[in-house]
């Protein structure tokens, strides 16, 4: 999908211009990802004192001949990060700040699990204030810290202030390409469920991702695969897959490995198809409102004697219109495709046993569905009360070791968002701190990372896909 203006923006002329006239100019985000290596650069470190975290970062960075890791000479926190990075034999340079050094970061990584007051909070400013101009176009920043709800009150007071911080910060940052996430962890969690996490916010395939809290929960653990293929001999179910949103993600599903099964309407025959053959998948041609459609889909599944370890409810439509002027098949409709049928079609793999143990749920939601959204009553309905179904299915699927999680994409360029008038989109595509619309792509490497095994610690999470988008952030 083109954006012109971003294209405009970034010709000789058009970059002249928009300066001139003090328009936004969006970064170019850095989406290439190679299989080998999920980070390359400068990397400074920082702590507080008594830092618990550390150990799962030096585990994650430890041995990768593309990382530089710095820490800044004799800051509070130095001892704590001098341990944890001989522990994981990772050479590590001094760094004294100085505006005039070229040196230049692109990802700057701080662990405040040991903030335990509000009086604590300068160590933050000690870290980042001298270095920020510091960090690099398309740079990472990220904060590994504890849940609120595991620390005593003035530690989780400390902790929950954070959110601040990290989301004021990537409004900063943000026309850099530039972004800022925090990580928390509740005590108990172990090494390997923070590995994933950290992978995938510091790599480009987050790059759409800003301002967001993930939050980690002990689960049951085993070995992570950490290689091209992390999901080989796994199977998805991928709903409104024939396009758009959902066929990037059947791509990148299988691409990772996964067996899809890409559903979508009768009348999407061609493109469905299409998909499927490309990706060596399976399609599905169903209407999933329809009284039968969840048996259906058990049915298939029995005659391919396999179970679902990824099940992705990504269909949905919109049908725009003030309430108002709303006719009630407008409304029924939106609420039919975007909530009731993922509501039957999880209950009935449940029933009959077809999500398997270690399985992942994962509900395309929509900021929509946080903020709300002028015309979409029945779509913001249907998108909050899908966030409340992950809520409410959390602590019965986390019993049964299956994760679900949910991502509210923001303005994303599809076929539909194509439709909008032309004021509406570009107030959609800028509308954030990267200034841009996302891709397709950005949405689908989020949903192979919750797929992926090593995100095993995410429950209930609610990821935004929004360049951090000002609406509900």
């Amino acid at each position: 999908m083109k954006d012109m203006y971003q294209r405009l923006a970034h010709t000789r002329l058009g970059h002249s211009i928009f300066s001139a006239l003090k328009m936004p100019i969006p970064p170019q985000l850095d989406r290439q990802q190679t299989e080998a290596v999920f980070f390359k650069g400068n990397l400074v470190l920082g702590a507080a004192p008594q830092a618990e975290l550390l150990p799962a970062l030096c585990h994650t960075i430890a041995r990768k001949p593309h990382i530089l890791t710095y820490n800044i000479g004799d800051i509070i926190g130095a001892s704590d990060i001098k341990k944890a990075t001989k522990r994981y034999k990772i050479p590590l340079i001094p760094y004294q700040s100085n505006q005039a050094d070229p040196v230049q970061f692109k990802a700057m990584v701080f662990d405040a699990s040991g903030i335990h007051t509000t009086q604590d909070f300068h160590y933050l400013f000690d870290f980042f204030q001298p270095l920020i101009k510091k960090l690099a176009m398309n740079g990472r920043v990220l904060l590994l810290a504890r849940t609120p709800h595991t620390c005593t009150p003035a530690q989780a007071t400390a902790q929950t202030a954070l959110i601040g911080f990290i989301r004021s910060l990537a409004k900063e940052v943000g026309k850099q390409g530039a972004t800022v996430q925090l990580i928390q962890a509740d005590y108990g969690v172990e090494l390997p469920l923070l590995e994933g996490p950290i992978r995938f916010l510091l790599s480009p395939k987050s790059a759409y991702i800003s301002g967001q809290v993930i939050h980690i929960s002990a689960a049951q653990q085993t070995v992570f695969p950490h290689n091209a293929k992390p999901l080989r001999g796994k199977h998805a179910l991928v709903t409104g897959a024939a396009r758009g949103v959902g066929a990037a993600i059947a791509r990148t599903l299988a691409k990772a490995g996964a067996q899809v099964i890409c559903l979508d309407l009768p009348d999407t025959v061609e493109n469905l198809s299409a998909i499927a053959e490309e990706i060596a998948g399976e399609p599905l041609l169903l209407d999933i409102t329809a009284p039968r459609a969840a048996q259906q889909i058990v049915d298939m599944l029995r005659e391919l004697s396999c179970d679902i370890d990824i099940l992705v409810h990504n269909a949905g439509i919109t049908r725009d219109k003030t309430l108002a002027n709303m006719t009630k098949p407008q409304w029924n409709a939106t609420v039919s495709v975007n909530l009731t049928a993922c509501e039957q079609i999880t209950h009935a793999l449940l029933e009959h046993q077809l999500i398997a143990s270690g399985g992942r749920v994962i509900c395309i939601a929509s900021v929509s569905g946080i903020a709300g959204n002028f015309g979409q009553t029945n779509y913001a309905t249907s998108k909050a009360g899908l966030l409340g179904f992950v809520t409410a299915m959390t602590p019965l699927l986390q019993s049964q070791n299956i994760t679900i999680n949910a991502i509210a994409p923001g303005f994303i360029e599809t076929e539909m968002t194509q439709q909008l008038p032309t004021f509406v989109k570009e107030i959609g595509r800028r509308f954030n701190s990267l200034k841009q619309s996302g891709l397709p792509i950005d949405v689908a490497e989020a949903v192979t990372f919750l797929a992926e095994p090593s995100s095993a610690g995410l429950q209930g999470n609610v990821l935004r896909v929004c360049g951090q988008n000002l609406l509900g952030a």
